[in-house]
């Protein structure tokens, strides 16, 4: 299967807080008082509020076949689940061009509604183009060899960790 993946850019601007909220997040700088009036970066709840909004997001998503993962702002999707021998992907010659066309099927629908939905997308980080091997998170994930591996650039983080466990005292 065909995978992308759809950065958030400045996660949070699409959070916003009510106006009785923003009172109690703000900065002064001299005698200017600013306030927030979305979710800010800094306050220790953001990161899970802003998790579990996309998830829900997320959920939506899955409801409408198109399989996705998230990890607090790294998501993860698959191509669009529907019979590539019916409607207009039965007109594609091979296997290979319905898999594809249901990818790109998905990456727009994710992206329409993520921007309907008031998200900011982050498109230089984002892998628009459907391809079967995408990094998230530290790996590689492949759906051709149906595997995670690491980045290579990451196998540092292996090493230490081998190192680690054949210590006797850390």
């Amino acid at each position: 299967t065909y995978q992308t993946i759809l950065f958030d850019k400045s996660g949070y601007n699409h959070l916003f807080l009510t106006e009785q909220s923003r009172v109690f997040f703000g900065i002064q700088w001299g005698c200017w008082i600013s306030l927030y009036n979305t979710l800010p970066f800094g306050w220790k709840i953001s990161p899970s509020i802003y998790h579990s909004t996309g998830l829900m997001a997320s959920n939506f998503f899955r409801s409408i076949g198109i399989p996705c993962s998230l990890y607090i702002d790294d998501p993860h999707n698959g191509q669009l689940q529907v019979s590539l021998d019916q409607g207009p992907y039965r007109l594609l010659k091979t296997v290979e061009e319905r898999n594809l066309a249901a990818a790109k099927s998905a990456i727009f629908l994710l992206a329409y509604y993520l921007i309907d939905l008031g998200y900011f997308l982050g498109l230089s980080k984002s892998i628009l183009t459907p391809q079967q091997v995408v990094p998230y998170l530290i790996f590689l994930s492949d759906s051709v060899r149906m595997v995670f591996h690491l980045i290579a650039e990451k196998e540092k983080l292996l090493n230490l960790i081998c190192e680690t466990l054949s210590c006797q005292v850390v």
